[in-house]
């Protein structure tokens, strides 16, 4: 098996048996892959938005609900109402905040970091492929 032509018609028997494999099939599976972690992409970026705006609508919560206390300090506020709904308000965009924190690191990050790793390995694999390819041809070519 040291002939470097044995080797390549075994090779190409190997791949003739595969009738899965083509060029025009890695291309379209490299393609979706890229398009699914660009989806991905997108879909952490959303996420990081919305925990970036949600953990500043608690911000602001906090600071209305410093400002009132200020001002139920310097004089009873005429509405008994508004201190629960800032409670109210306040609680639900902390719940909010964490919820989409847990989602995207349990749900996003990590299916992003698979779609970066499937990536790399299959553009990893096409790189061997065509350097075999090269290497092939260039035996050929200095005979």
């Amino acid at each position: 098996m040291n002939n470097p032509e044995s080797r390549k018609s075994l090779v190409e028997g190997l791949v003739a048996q595969d009738a899965g494999i083509s060029e025009t099939q890695l291309k379209e599976f490299r393609m979706n892959l890229e398009q699914s972690l660009e989806s991905l992409e997108l879909k952490a970026h959303s996420s990081r938005r919305a925990t970036i705006r949600s953990l500043g609508v608690v911000t602001v919560c906090y600071l209305v609900g410093f400002a009132l206390g200020m001002i139920q300090n310097l004089a009873p506020l005429p509405f008994d109402f508004i201190l629960p709904l800032w409670s109210f308000c306040t609680t639900a965009a902390l719940i909010t905040a964490v919820v989409i924190v847990v989602r995207y690191w349990s749900l996003h990050r990590p299916a992003l970091e698979r779609g970066r790793i499937d990536l790399q390995i299959t553009m990893f694999g096409e790189l061997q492929r065509q350097v075999s390819e090269l290497s092939e041809r260039l035996s050929e070519t200095s005979k």
